[in-house]
């Protein structure tokens, strides 16, 4: 709950502007407690604020895909090869299940384009994972991988595809700051 008397900011100009009779800025070097008496202005950094904990991650608002999603995933780059192969899986809210879709895409043995213009964050159909292949090569994310994947979601490459066991990387972006996720963060198994 917002108190009146305490505000929380994190840039100093908006700080700056603000009214209350103390401000928290959160800043580099941690945390400060600024406060303004006819005086002057008053800043102590506060490293004993009773800060809340938060981790990195994501939580899902839909369930996590079934493991027959993810063999179908495998079996459609499998297809393709030795060319690599791009696809969307959606959340359709009104069935409660998952729709995969290749939106159309040029490949080669190295790459894959696609002018996809879906809105992942649409309420009607989310994307809920976007997941390309590597054909023959590892399931590592590529330059070209972080300049694609900007927009906030989960993303995925799996390699290896000639191989019994192909390799495979997840992560998410959020804002264009990625994190590294596992198998079992997106799928049951």
């Amino acid at each position: 709950m917002a108190s009146p008397w305490i505000g929380t900011y994190t840039e100093m100009s908006a700080l700056e502007a603000g009214s209350e009779p103390i401000r928290l800025l959160a800043a580099k070097g941690g945390y400060y407690e600024i406060r303004t008496t006819p005086v002057g202005t008053f800043r102590i950094r506060r490293p004993d604020l009773n800060l809340e904990s938060c981790t990195e991650g994501v939580t899902l608002a839909v369930p996590r895909m079934p493991a027959e999603l993810l063999s179908a995933l495998i079996d459609r780059f499998r297809e393709a090869l030795p060319h690599e192969y791009l696809v969307n899986v959606y959340w359709n809210p009104e069935r409660a299940g998952f729709e995969v879709e290749a939106p159309p895409q040029e490949a080669g043995e190295a790459h894959v384009t696609t002018g996809d213009t879906t809105d992942p964050y649409d309420p009607q159909r989310p994307r809920v994972l976007q997941a390309h292949s590597h054909a023959l090569f590892p399931a590592v994310f590529s330059a070209t991988d972080d300049a694609d994947e900007q927009a906030t979601g989960c993303y995925g490459v799996i390699g290896n595809l000639d191989k019994a066991f192909p390799t495979m990387a997840w992560r998410f972006s959020c804002g264009g700051r990625r994190v590294s996720l596992a198998t079992g963060d997106l799928f049951s198994l």
